[in-house]
């Protein structure tokens, strides 16, 4: 039975970081309940203003009742005043006024505190930006440590082609002007036309690196989330689609002519 591979802890950096994702997600959610306090309180701070409103328009149509009665007059009994209403609306109006001080008060605190608690937030960007850092930083160890070794390989390779190279062009030579060895000449010709082309350093490709910043970027930005977040593997460059031989093309139609000719 195969034993599981033990996963490495997280870096000292990702585990500050992580605590710092933690506290800024409470800092957050008590915003957002002092947020939602503040509103209610504004909803206390003006519960008398529709009453007062009430009030008046109940002032308004009595007085106007008793404008009319006298302009008629005074004939008969004058209008009542709506007693009960007006003693239901003033009591209703000390108590959302009473309601309204304390509002007031509690605001000032609540306000205060949200001010406080969006600092805190504010003030963990920065060290959430260094360890955001750090963590790029160690990403690249991994990456420099497989550029160097494919970089090794590649030497060793590329000593192999060019010495190969340097017999190939040697044996061009001995063949080249001899009728027997024009086949033979026409594949040397195309593998140095090949191999000169691999010693060529290649242009960069544009779109992979847009590619890769963009995955560098997306993994900066998803750390400020997600302490655990790894670089996105399939951003490495795509290989590009290989050049069209035109030496074997040659080869294959010489081919193709000489079989017809027979």
């Amino acid at each position: 039975m195969k034993k599981s591979k033990s996963k490495a802890p997280p870096s000292d950096s990702r585990q500050r970081l992580a605590g710092m994702i933690a506290a800024r997600a409470e800092l957050v959610a008590k915003v957002d309940a002092l947020q939602a306090a503040a509103l209610k309180l504004e909803g206390a701070m003006t519960a008398a203003g529709p009453l007062e409103a009430k009030l008046a328009s109940l002032d308004s149509m009595e007085s106007a009742e008793m404008s009319a009665w006298a302009k008629a007059g005074a004939d008969g009994a004058a209008p009542k005043a709506d007693t009960k209403a007006r003693e239901a609306l003033n009591k209703s109006i000390a108590t959302a006024r009473a309601g309204a001080v304390a509002a007031t008060s509690a605001y000032s605190s609540i306000t205060g505190e949200h001010a406080d608690t969006s600092r805190a937030i504010a003030d963990l960007a920065v060290p959430m930006d260094i360890e955001v850092a750090a963590i790029i930083a160690e990403s690249c160890e991994s990456l420099m440590s497989a550029f160097d070794s494919d970089n090794r390989r590649l030497a060793a390779k590329a000593v192999q082609l060019r010495q190969a190279h340097e017999m190939v062009l040697a044996a061009l030579d001995k063949v080249r002007r001899t009728e027997p060895g024009r086949p033979l000449a026409l594949a040397l010709e195309a593998l140095d036309g090949k191999l000169r082309r691999l010693f060529t350093v290649p242009a960069q490709d544009d779109d992979a690196a847009s590619r890769s910043l963009a995955a560098w970027r997306a993994f900066s930005d998803g750390l400020r989330n997600n302490a655990n977040l790894k670089l996105d593997a399939k951003a490495r460059d795509s290989a590009p689609a290989p050049e069209p031989d035109i030496g074997q093309i040659i080869l294959k139609r010489n081919a193709a002519l000489a079989a017809k000719g027979k």
